[in-house]
């Protein structure tokens, strides 16, 4: 397994999430918890791709917390297992004993393996695929909103972010960032 495996907590959320970044061409993002909106923003600005870039993210088929209480549990599970080198799809863990096992982690400031029962069989390791357009400064995924391309770069910007007015936009003169000037 290789990439980058991080946690993140979006603002004004109670959820941490789970990342696995596949390093590449183009970056795949294995995401261990749903993804609203707000949660693609992040990984969009997380995700630096140098220029407009594609981002293919996927919800993995994992054990899923019951109620609101155990996401950060799950998160050190998750991570434990990915920074291992560990397959998360499949694992079922023993949720019964997750947060005494965490105390005796923290107690000792060693990270042992989280319990848990016999593998299932996965049928379906992803869940839903979405390949998003990342562009712009601001590394928004593209809704089809206006863009302008930059005639130096190829790289596509919002007239918002760029500081370029209506009257240019609309003359459809050739633009060059300002990195291209």
């Amino acid at each position: 397994m290789s990439g980058l495996a991080f946690i993140f907590k979006p603002d004004k959320s109670p959820k941490y999430r789970t990342v696995r970044l596949n390093t590449g061409q183009l970056a795949t993002l294995s995401v261990y918890t749903t993804v609203s909106d707000e949660t693609m923003l992040n990984i969009c600005r997380i995700v630096d791709g140098g220029s407009d870039s594609m981002l293919t993210v996927r919800l993995m088929n994992v054990q899923r917390q019951r109620g609101n209480t155990d996401c950060g549990v799950f998160v050190c599970a998750y991570m434990e297992r990915i920074v291992s080198g560990e397959e998360v799809v499949g694992v079922v863990y023993d949720t019964n004993v997750f947060r005494p096992h965490l105390v005796r982690c923290l107690s000792s400031g060693i990270l042992e393996p989280f319990p848990c029962f016999t593998a299932r069989i996965c049928r379906k390791p992803v869940l839903t695929e979405k390949v998003v357009s990342v562009v712009c400064i601001c590394r928004k995924p593209w809704n089809g909103e206006l863009v302008v391309e930059c005639t130096g770069c190829g790289v596509y910007f919002h007239p918002f972010c760029a500081c370029i007015d209506d009257e240019y936009v609309e003359s459809s003169r050739v633009y060059y960032c300002s990195a291209c000037c």
